[in-house]
């Protein structure tokens, strides 16, 4: 019995010096700053491709930046775990992109940086 309580003290004390993971948070000021182009979007096609979706929106107004596509593809991770805790996004959902300008055309700025909206709210 003296064992069994040492073994569970111990182990109380050893988890309290432990680490948990942590998130690294962007406030939303940094993150229209780090971004190239801020648009409204409309998602336009979800085509799953392994454990991501290939995300096409369609541009309805620039915020930041004036991109020269209308259509705009995205990758997000949105299986196999929770690597960059991207949603899963619908054909037909609109919100608001924050995207970095890449040699091949664009990506998220941050895991997170899209705002979809409600639709009973924004229709």
């Amino acid at each position: 019995m003296k064992r069994m309580l040492f073994i569970f003290l111990f182990f109380v004390y050893m988890v309290s010096f432990s680490e948990a993971s942590s998130i690294n948070r962007l406030p939303l000021e940094k993150l229209s700053g780090l971004s190239d182009v801020i648009v409204v979007a409309e998602v336009a096609e979800v085509v799953p491709d392994g454990e991501f979706d290939r995300v096409t929106i369609r541009v309805l107004s620039a915020l930041k930046g004036l991109p020269k596509e209308r259509r705009i593809t995205i990758m997000l991770h949105t299986r196999g775990g929770l690597k960059d805790f991207d949603p899963r996004l619908r054909v037909n959902q609109k919100g608001v992109f924050f995207l970095k300008k890449t040699s091949g055309g664009y990506k998220k700025t941050f895991w997170g940086s899209f705002a979809i909206f409600e639709k009973p709210n924004f229709e």
